[in-house]
């Protein structure tokens, strides 16, 4: 009976801490990650290339949930796109996580050595419009992701 007691309450610490964070963080926030690989630029999470949506928006979540640490409430596509046409018949798929949450530390790769943080909306389009972002992968997902009617503004 204590261990639950002590699991309930952990629970509800870990709740209340999480209520704060979305208080504090708002709709005004956008999540990325620095990768630790050449050339070293700022990226969104983005999984390994599939070839149908369904599983390529399972991907997509575990992908965010390993990357960034947090699981996103609603994942909506936004787009598909040959990033290579050409060359290779790999297809990406876009998503847009909203009302994220965290659920706990990171899950890397051996490989993968990330950071995220959190930026301003503002300063993530100012970026994007001065040419900043050099990986063409979210230089192309946050484009779609400013422009679909399901980025919250406010």
């Amino acid at each position: 009976a204590t261990a639950a007691a002590a699991t309930a309450a952990a629970a509800r610490q870990r709740e209340a801490r999480a209520e704060r964070r979305r208080r504090r963080r708002g709709p005004e926030r956008v999540r990325a990650l620095r990768a630790h690989r050449r050339p070293g630029v700022a990226e969104v999470a983005r999984g390994a290339p599939l070839s149908r949506q369904q599983r390529a928006q399972r991907e997509q979540a575990r992908e965010l949930e390993e990357e960034t640490g947090h699981r996103a409430g609603r994942l909506i596509p936004l787009a598909n796109f040959y990033p290579v046409n050409g060359i290779s018949d790999h297809q990406a798929h876009i998503f847009l996580a909203l009302d994220c949450e965290p659920v706990g530390e990171l899950n890397l790769d051996k490989s993968e050595r990330l950071v995220t943080r959190k930026r301003n909306v503002s300063e993530v389009k100012s970026a994007l419009a001065n040419g900043e972002f050099e990986d063409g992968f979210t230089a192309l997902a946050l484009f779609y992701a400013f422009a679909s009617n399901e980025f919250p503004t406010s």
